[in-house]
């Protein structure tokens, strides 16, 4: 018996060291094709540029297949028992490896057959064990044949699903529809669309009424992915994010303040940042506006400030972070309020500024996302009264103008004299 504990343990072990390397993995792919697609905006005709990014986003949904697979061999095991997950795919890549790395692989059943639609529109969903029931019958499919039923017919046994969590008065049976959909949601293409088209209605309250707040963070990842994969919501939709939704939200946010695991925290501030990609206009995002008035949510900014000074940005959308700072600053300059971050803080996000700026490699579109913000934090009472890491700044900013380094990024230097001269007058 102790023998099989042990092995338990070790299979475990090994599928969370697994699983972890191909989450870095997968992050490591974002922020890559993220860096990549600037550089392509930039100088779309360098030469194999356009290749290398193709290249990344096949690689990058191999590992998002990996990773969602996996998710669901797990949702559908019900001893309990582990196993090593990964050993055949780790044959797979040696295996496409040797077919050539830009080789897309491709899987085929000959005996694949679609499930009939007709025997799942006529299983009854009316309470919560109904609809654990219906998606276990999805999960007996297996991966490959569950996906592809749920875009029959325009997606409807999706619509029916939501139209069902949305007439139900208990909030758990929502809630298990969101988990599944989570799940499912990268490898359906189309399935955040339509959820995009008129299912927020029923997400967004169902959200905020789980009593559990750790429950409440499964929509707020379907939400993220929604508001960060689908483009600009229609008008009726993004409506749908209005004042009481935000307050909810920051609230929901400060709850998480207590909480000594930090992973609910950050997946608070991915979805504040995907929310910020809905508005791309000129002016302040109604989110900038919702922070300077509720009177706890300063309290928010310095565990903001820990996740941006981490070496890897998490959640990728880092150049959306430091708009959302420069916003704070900057709402707090023109409307001559107190600023955001608490004024101790201040030095320390000027730091990352800094440090960045001078550690990122040349010619790293983000660099000017970071002199872009520096520019502005320097702009503000706080720093003009205390001139924080003024000689720091100065040469880090005095490199950036050498003639060697402004022929390669011009835009760096234009940026670094700009700031120098409005901090040496």
């Amino acid at each position: 018996m102790e023998t099989t504990s042990n092995t338990a343990t070790i299979v475990q072990e090994f599928n969370s060291l697994i699983r972890k390397a191909k989450e870095c993995e997968r992050d490591n792919f974002k922020v890559s094709l993220d860096l990549y697609r600037q550089a392509y905006q930039l100088l779309p005709t360098s030469p194999n540029l356009l290749k290398k990014i193709q290249s990344l986003e096949r690689k990058l949904q191999k590992v998002q297949d990996e990773l969602s697979r996996e998710d669901w061999l797990q949702s559908t095991t019900s001893s309990g028992e582990s196993s090593p997950c990964y050993v055949n795919e780790q044959c797979d890549d040696q295996q496409e490896q040797q077919q050539g790395e830009e080789q897309e692989e491709e899987y085929e059943d000959a005996s694949y057959t679609t499930p009939n639609i007709d025997d799942f529109t006529k299983i009854d969903r009316t309470n919560v064990e109904d609809i654990k029931n219906y998606i276990e019958r999805f999960k007996q499919l297996g991966f490959d044949q569950a996906l592809k039923l749920l875009t029959i017919d325009d997606f409807a046994l999706v619509r029916s699903m939501c139209r069902d969590a949305q007439h139900s008065d208990d909030v758990n049976y929502g809630l298990e529809v969101v988990m599944f959909f989570k799940v499912v949601s990268s490898q359906v293409d189309g399935l955040l669309q339509v959820l995009a088209d008129g299912q927020l209605a029923w997400i967004i309250p169902n959200c905020f009424m789980q009593e559990d707040e750790t429950k409440a963070a499964n929509h707020l990842q379907l939400m993220s992915a929604i508001l960060t994969q689908t483009g600009p919501l229609p008008p009726s939709e993004l409506a749908k994010l209005d004042d009481m939704f935000l307050e909810e939200l920051i609230n929901l946010g400060l709850k998480y303040l207590d909480y000594y695991e930090e992973d609910w925290l950050h997946i608070f501030y991915h979805t504040l940042l995907a929310y910020q990609t809905q508005f791309t206009s000129e002016g302040y995002s109604p989110l900038i506006n919702k922070l300077y008035t509720i009177k706890k949510a300063p309290e928010l900014s310095t565990e903001l400030i820990a996740l941006l000074n981490r070496d890897k940005f998490e959640y990728g959308l880092l150049p959306q972070c430091l708009l959302f700072v420069a916003d704070l600053f900057n709402y707090s300059t023109e409307s001559q309020v107190s600023c955001f971050f608490y004024t101790s803080d201040i030095p320390i996000v000027i730091d990352i500024m800094v440090r960045n700026i001078h550690n990122l490699d040349e010619v790293d579109p983000l660099r000017w996302n970071y002199l872009e913000t520096l520019h502005v934090i320097l702009s503000h009472d706080v720093w003009i009264s205390t001139q924080y890491h003024r000689d720091d700044i100065s040469t880090v900013l005095g490199d950036l103008l050498d003639e060697r380094y402004a022929e390669k990024d011009p835009r760096s230097a234009l940026i670094s004299r700009a700031i120098l001269d409005m901090i040496n007058v």
